[in-house]
This record gives structure tokens, sequence and C-alpha cells, in this order.
């Protein structure tokens, strides 16, 4: 059996990525994530085995165990969908109700527009939210 214990950070900041997923390509069952300084030990029972490293935001890395590096830096994604920022008036008592149905209704929509863009390629399809106001 080998055992490697790796650091994954962010490239651009040298900053911990707390759980990170580190996961063997082949079966996604055996893996585990990093913790608060962005550390974890893997495990593989031959060298050819193969290991994907990925967070959210962050374009993923594949290595195998006996090629991967102690540290791994991971690199900002730039086709990822911009910061989504909802912003809320103060509810009227008569329309707090319909604020909060508009709240939950627009939320959905932003998910399913985040779903629906990373479903494709191609950049005219992924859709770039900056600000939504209820």
């Amino acid at each position: 059996m080998v055992s490697k214990r790796i650091q994954v950070l962010d490239q651009t900041t040298g900053q911990p990525l707390v759980g990170a997923n580190v996961f063997e390509t082949a079966n996604n069952r055996n893996g585990s994530i990093t913790n608060i300084d962005g550390y974890t030990t893997i495990q593989a029972l031959s060298n050819s085995q193969r290991f994907t490293i990925s967070y959210m935001g962050f374009n993923s890395r594949t290595y195998s165990i006996l090629e991967m590096p102690y540290v791994i830096p991971l690199i900002e994604d730039i086709n990822s969908l911009d910061t989504v920022i909802i912003t809320v008036p103060k509810p009227t008592p008569a329309a707090s109700n319909i604020n909060w149905w508009l709240i939950a209704l627009g939320v959905i929509t932003i998910g399913a527009a985040a779903y629906l863009g990373s479903q494709s390629n191609t950049s005219s399809t992924k859709k770039k939210i900056k600000t939504i106001t209820v």
C-alpha cells in the first residue's frame, strides 16, 4: 500500500484550500477532503492508481499517486460564474409573504441558470449574473 500526505493550495494567493476533494479517479468512493491547513493523506494499493484533486471554482488536476507532488496548486477557473448577490428591501407587513416567495423563486432561477450554463463548454450558453434585486 502506498500512502502520501499532500497539501492543496490556491496558486494565486498561496492560501490552503479547505475542503478540497481528493478522490480516486476510477472509484470516487475512495477519497478524502483537505483539513483547515489544506492537508490530507491518501492511500493507494498500487503506484498506478490515479487521483483527482478538485475544488469549487478551480480547475481540477489528476495524477497517479507516484507522480503526485506533495504541494498541489490549483488554478482558479476563469469560466465559472461570477458572484451572485441577492439584495432584499425591508419588507412591509402586507407584502412580507409575497417578498419571500419572490426571493425563493429568484434563488431557484439562479440555480437553474447556473446548472444549465455548466452543462455546455461554449461560452455563449453560460449565464453571468452579478446582482439581482427582489
